[in-house]
C-alpha cells in the first residue's frame, strides 16, 4: 500500500508541476522574439512598440537607416534670398545653382562631392573646394541639414 501511496503523490506532483510550467522561450524563435508590445502615447498621439530583447540585432537595426550618402542624394534648397539650390547625384556629382554677388547674377557650379562623417566637401571644377556641415538637426525631427559658416542653410526639397 505504501508503494501505491508514494506513486500517487509523485504522479500528483508531476501533474501539477506540468500545468504550472510555461514553455521556455528559445532564443531565435521567430514566434516569440518578434512579437512587439504596443503602447499608446497619449501626449504625442502615436503608438510605440517595445521589442523583446534580442529580437532585433544591432547590425539589422542600423542597416534599416539610410546612410548619410543616400540621404544626401536629391535636391536641396537654401533658406536665404534668391533661388539657391544644389542637386546631388548618385555618381558623386553636384549642380549648385548659386547667386554670384560680384557678377550680380545666378551661376551654375559643378563638380564632385565627398561625405566623410558630418563633413560635406564640394570639389568644384573651376574653383577651390568648399566645406559644409551635413548633420541631423534635432530641432527638425532629426532631418539632415547642410550648413556652413557663410550662412547657407539647406533643407531637402522638391526642386
Amino acid at each position: 500500500m505504501n508503494k501505491y501511496f508514494y506513486l500517487l503523490i509523485l504522479a500528483s506532483i508531476t501533474l501539477f508541476a506540468c500545468k504550472e510550467a510555461k514553455p521556455k522561450a528559445i532564443a531565435g524563435d521567430p514566434k516569440i522574439d518578434s512579437v512587439p508590445t504596443k503602447h499608446s502615447d497619449s501626449t504625442a498621439g502615436k503608438d510605440s512598440y517595445d521589442y523583446p530583447p534580442g529580437s532585433v540585432k544591432a547590425d539589422d537595426y542600423y542597416d534599416n537607416f539610410p546612410s548619410p550618402f543616400v540621404s544626401l542624394i536629391g535636391c536641396w534648397a537654401a533658406l536665404r534670398e534668391g533661388n539657391v539650390t544644389i542637386t546631388f547625384s548618385t555618381d558623386s556629382t553636384f549642380e549648385f545653382y548659386d547667386y554670384n554677388d560680384k557678377m550680380k547674377k545666378k551661376e551654375l557650379l559643378t563638380g564632385k562631392f565627398e561625405v566623410e562623417g558630418s563633413t560635406l566637401l564640394l570639389l568644384y571644377n573651376d574653383r577651390p573646394e568648399q566645406r559644409f556641415s551635413f548633420k541631423q538637426d534635432p530641432q527638425a525631427n532629426n532631418e539632415y541639414r547642410i550648413t556652413n559658416v557663410s550662412g547657407y542653410y539647406f533643407i531637402k526639397s522638391q526642386c
